[in-house]
């Protein structure tokens, strides 16, 4: 977003990157927070865990890119 925003916005857009990247944050951790309730319900225990390898998966697969 920040590359293909003209020169004179550059700031701009690279503020609103960053203000993405902070709600994209946020909202990952309340959505962990909740699942991380559900592990103590029975039968949701491993929950957490798919959830943590499908993030590694796709990090690693975004670094790939990179």
């Amino acid at each position: 977003m920040a590359a293909s925003a003209p020169s004179e916005l550059a700031a701009t857009g690279q503020g609103a990157l960053n203000g993405i990247r902070q709600a994209g944050s946020a909202i990952g951790v309340a959505v962990l927070g909740t699942l991380g309730t559900l592990g103590t319900l029975p039968g949701t225990g491993g929950v957490l865990i798919v959830i943590g390898l499908v993030a590694v998966v796709l990090i690693s697969l975004a670094r790939a890119r990179s």
